[in-house]
């Protein structure tokens, strides 16, 4: 068994644009290390969740399934 899969076309060109204009639309936080620690000498980064954005929710769907079909076919689970 391969120890990954590939899944070409999951996210249209659409969607993709999609969940790029709600990322930029979204309020960035910090991106911390583990336990909340902030250290901008060892990381620096502003991210947007897009699970907590309730319009990137078809994303989600789209990738539940995708992964669903990956392990069916690629990994036989």
């Amino acid at each position: 068994m391969q120890p990954f899969a590939t899944l070409p076309g999951v996210l249209d060109p659409a969607a993709c644009d999609r969940l790029t204009a709600l990322a930029a639309a979204a309020p960035a936080r910090d991106g911390g290390l583990v336990g909340g620690v902030t250290d901008h000498t060892l990381r620096r980064a502003d991210l947007v969740w897009l699970d907590d954005l309730p319009d990137a929710a078809f994303a989600m769907d789209i990738l539940i399934r995708a992964v669903a079909q990956a392990n069916r076919d690629a990994f036989g689970f």
